[in-house]
């Protein structure tokens, strides 16, 4: 984990490989809650950005951001099954009094 301070803010930033949810329905939600709930026990932080599964989520917690693929579908997650991407970034803009104001995705294709 990397930990850096922005204004007031403690952002954490990680893989995202620390779980796991073994095809479970709800997907990587209430594992993604479970680790958020014990990594802020032990260090608090206002963020958390991870990548590893692929998928964008913006809006699952208030206080975590799990980026996309910026290289979209290809032969490797297509091997496990993986639902067709496109390649795409999440964005969002911290402002100093506000906090996070936007939480949306870019597409970069």
């Amino acid at each position: 984990m990397i930990y850096l301070k922005f204004y007031d803010y403690t952002l954490r930033f990680g893989h995202g490989d620390h779980f796991s949810y073994q095809g479970g329905i709800g997907g990587i939600t209430i594992p993604l809650k479970k680790w958020l709930m014990r990594m802020n026990a032990q260090f608090n932080a206002d963020m958390t950005f991870i990548g590893h599964w692929h998928n964008i989520l913006t809006d699952v917690t208030e206080d975590c951001m799990a980026n996309g693929s910026i290289i979209g579908t290809n032969s490797y997650s297509m091997a496990f099954g993986g639902q067709h991407r496109r390649p795409q970034q999440i964005f969002t803009l911290l402002d100093k009094k506000r906090g996070f104001t936007i939480r949306t995705h870019i597409d970069v294709t």
